[in-house]
């Protein structure tokens, strides 16, 4: 099956989230879906007050990964995530997470969990996936009720299978199709992208790794979050065959001085560190860089290295911090050119990432809270948006 782009999130009973459903596209109703959603037309930028459900459905998209990529499902969202009182909206019960996938030739498929809350536990009560062929009937991959599912497909005995309460049909079931497989590999595939850690070495504990401090030597396969990876990914895109294109880039945004990006090796052995070479100063090491060149490297990294597998969505939680408003513009360009071939969510409350917008109309999506202190996904109206822009 060719690589599958996420085309809409469905998301309900999580914080703000009663029920929000989000197409990642240029053009899409936000309340109850669309089919004709275009992936990768341009990134979906989500603004809005604080408490209005942004980095909740940031946050969701992280729970997808995990549920194509983590066993136990449930355990890792107690884990890293809080369980059901850090999860679930006031006085609910169910969280239940959903997304579309579109192939390239046409297919569409869905895939769905719903968590319920017992107790102080939570519990996999209902998994669904789906096929759709252009001008063909829907046709169910996967169904799990409770702790069995079945797999009505062609190449698989509808039989029940047991499964463990906290974990996901998915990520057994993809072992038997094809589509499965796909649809659980995509969901892995997602990454979620929060504020690069800029902190100065002397301020963490020597246990904790950020992209100031060195790397052990090893392969990389994404920027990991808070770029603690970053030596390593500079390490990889220096030896991609496009790295002097992705070194224009970097003199675009930080200026022409800036020579080279290297990664020195640590006197220590096997590890690496980060450092530009500056023409007239030399090298600037990651400790001394300032924040926004430091960030926006690891942003940078995000969109030029090339993947063992290509993402099926990309997401940027407040990707300005500690960009100057320039820089923040140069950054919005080069969004918009990764979302040409990869559907692209951004959270944002800067005004300058709104202002480089191609097309804010088309782009943009308002999170609002409604009298029942739920999120409201709101496009704004193309001709009252223009009216203001001039």
């Amino acid at each position: 099956m060719s690589r599958l782009l996420i085309t809409q999130l469905s998301i309900e009973g999580m914080r703000s989230l009663d029920h929000v459903e989000l197409s990642l596209s240029a053009r899409g109703d936000d309340t109850r879906g669309t089919d004709d959603a275009r992936a990768g037309a341009a990134p979906t930028v989500l603004i809005g007050p604080n408490g209005a459900g942004k980095s909740t459905i940031v946050e969701a998209c992280e729970l997808l990964r995990k549920a194509g990529s983590e066993r136990p499902f449930v355990g890792k969202l107690f884990d890293a995530h809080g369980g059901p009182p850090a999860l679930l909206r006031k006085n609910g019960k169910r969280l239940r997470l959903g997304v579309r996938l579109m192939a390239g030739n046409g297919i569409a498929l869905t895939y769905s969990v719903s968590l319920r809350s017992i107790g102080t536990s939570l519990t996999v009560e209902r998994e669904t996936a789906t096929l759709q062929a252009p001008k063909q009937v829907e046709q169910l991959l996967l169904e799990r009720t409770q702790n069995s599912y079945v797999l009505p497909h062609p190449e698989a005995r509808a039989v029940d299978y047991p499964v463990e309460d906290d974990d996901l049909a998915l990520t057994i079931a993809a072992l038997g199709t094809p589509e499965l497989k796909a649809i659980q590999s995509a969901l892995a595939s997602i990454e979620v992208h929060t504020a690069v850690d800029v902190r100065a070495p002397w301020t963490m504990v020597s246990s904790e790794a950020g992209p100031r401090t060195s790397n052990v030597v090893r392969p990389v396969a994404r920027v990991e979050l808070g770029g603690r990876n970053l030596p390593n990914v500079y390490h990889a895109l220096r030896n991609q065959k496009d790295w002097p294109e992705t070194l224009g880039y970097i003199r675009l945004a930080l200026g022409d001085q800036i020579e080279s990006v290297i990664t020195p090796a640590d006197p220590s052995g096997g590890r690496i560190g980060l450092a530009l070479h500056v023409r007239g100063l030399g090298e600037i090491e990651a400790f001394a860089m300032s924040d926004g060149q430091l960030a926006y490297l690891a942003l940078l990294g995000v969109l030029r290295l090339k993947r063992p597998v290509s993402p099926a969505l990309v997401v940027f939680d407040e990707p300005d911090l500690h960009l100057h408003p320039a820089l923040t513009r140069r950054l919005m360009a080069d969004l918009e050119t990764f979302s040409r071939s990869t559907p692209v969510l951004v959270a944002t409350h800067s005004d300058a990432m709104l202002d480089a917008l191609t097309e804010p109309a088309t782009s943009s999506v308002l999170c609002e809270l409604d009298e029942h202190h739920a999120t409201r996904l709101v496009r704004p109206d193309p001709e009252s948006l223009e009216r203001w822009l001039e």
